[in-house]
């Protein structure tokens, strides 16, 4: 070539390829291991399916890091994606079958909500139901959470009434709480039939609980007030009334007299801001007489109150 050509094709050489640059071959093989990573952690493998009911799948997918999803889908898409055994799966791919796939996103909402309460058969349509009102495989996904156990009414009744029993909670107060469950109604009268059966034992245990209640005031105002607890509770009056009326109660005097003097420093305090000495006093005996204090009792604490100042 003639030589000014040859000077030509250097520059041009020099202008248009860069000079070798370690720094671009370390770029590229970091894409390639980014890509690998992002691969290991996304994609995913058709571990199992099994079918459920009618049309529908359930696969197991794991990926290569031992992560797992579980992923029902219908028939068509099965056929769609040409899903069988060992097949991969990218997050593309994932996102399309989860976004495409109705009944999955519904089934995971109702295990979400289980998480963290339970449900009875008749809430979990009724949760459907509310968040998908045009759904119409709602049925089906309470039938398939019944074959696996995760949806028990008879387990739940059960659970429910022993821990509603175990708070010191009565035949009333019980049956109203299952009533927001809504279960079978062969099942609900059951229950509560074997829990009647069980309303001296718990009622008494109850008051067991609850007897320091007793103990607080005048001995007539401790008695109503575990009375009224009990009976708030949801146990039946009349029953209380046996048992708290034949309870062997230990009042001591030394307590009730104890009792008094602080009611006796509310009162006269209070009545004190108003009245003279004499007055307040008259008003302030009348008043722990009209809580069930005795008479003899609230001499006694003005005699040991006045000893005290």
């Amino acid at each position: 070539l003639h030589s000014a050509k040859k000077d030509q094709i250097k520059l041009a050489t020099r202008t248009t390829v860069k000079p070798y640059d370690a720094r671009i071959f370390a770029t590229s093989i970091s894409e390639v291991y980014q890509e690998a990573i992002d691969a290991f952690r996304t994609d995913y493998s058709v571990e199992s399916i099994a079918k459920l009911m009618d049309n529908h799948y359930q696969l197991k997918l794991v990926s290569a890091s031992g992560q797992e999803k579980q992923l029902v889908l219908t028939e068509a898409n099965m056929e769609t994606y040409q899903i069988k055994e060992d097949r991969i799966l990218n997050q593309q791919q994932l996102q399309e079958l989860s976004r495409d796939d109705k009944f999955t996103q519904k089934y995971n909402a109702v295990l979400d909500r289980l998480t963290y309460k339970d449900y009875s058969s008749y809430q979990i349509i009724e949760l459907l139901d509310k968040y998908y009102p045009d759904g119409t495989d709602h049925h089906l996904i309470l039938e398939i959470l019944q074959d696996k156990k995760i949806v028990d009414d008879n387990r739940l009744i059960g659970e429910v009434v022993l821990r509603q029993r175990e708070k010191g909670y009565g035949y009333y107060r019980i049956e109203k709480l299952l009533s927001t469950y809504h279960f079978d109604e062969g099942l609900n009268e059951s229950t509560l039939s074997e829990l009647n059966e069980s309303q001296y034992e718990d009622c008494e245990s109850a008051l067991e609980k609850n007897i320091q209640l007793a103990y607080h005031g005048s001995k007539q105002e401790g008695i109503a007030r575990l009375k009224n607890k009990l009976i708030r509770n949801g146990f039946n009056s009349a029953l209380v009334s046996q048992l708290v009326d034949t309870w062997p109660f230990d009042f001591n005097e030394e307590d009730l007299i104890e009792n008094c003097i602080k009611e006796y420093e509310r009162f006269y305090k209070r009545y004190s801001r108003q009245h003279d000495d004499v007055t307040a006093t008259s008003k302030t005996i009348q008043a722990l007489l009209n809580k069930g204090f005795k008479y003899e009792t609230i001499l006694s604490a003005q005699e040991q109150r006045k000893e005290l100042l």
